[in-house]
């Protein structure tokens, strides 16, 4: 399932994008802006993620506001995130998994990560 977003992300120049196993569709809202009022519509989606799910797409402009693939490498070196890997350098694309289970309990996990991510996430 992943070779597919990311094929389909580089190929169509997805600026974000990201992939849950909470079991919830038909929402307008992701499940990190469900639990997070604070989290602001209308916002581009090239200058902020809609929270920090299980899998996480970060374009240029994410990259831009949080200094470069540094900080998610910080992640992923302190175990903060699972996988991290660059997808294209034309679109620029970053994509992180929180942890190895997308189906498993990651709601925690992506709220004490979304800290980390500021410039990019809107949260209380």
């Amino acid at each position: 399932m992943v070779d597919l977003l990311q094929r389909a992300a580089v190929r169509f120049g997805a600026v974000t994008g990201y992939v849950h196993g909470s079991g919830s569709a038909g929402s307008l809202q992701s499940p990190f802006e469900r639990r997070s009022p604070a989290h602001g519509e209308k916002q581009r989606l090239d200058a902020m993620s809609r929270g920090v799910h299980w899998g996480n797409l970060l374009g240029a402009g994410h990259l831009a506001a949080i200094g470069g693939p540094d900080r998610l490498e910080r992640l992923l070196a302190d175990g903060r995130i699972r996988r991290l890997e660059q997808w294209s350098k034309e679109p620029q694309l970053w994509w992180f998994e929180l942890t190895d289970d997308p189906f498993g309990p990651v709601n925690a996990h992506a709220d004490t990560v979304a800290p980390d991510l500021r410039e990019i996430i809107a949260y209380r």
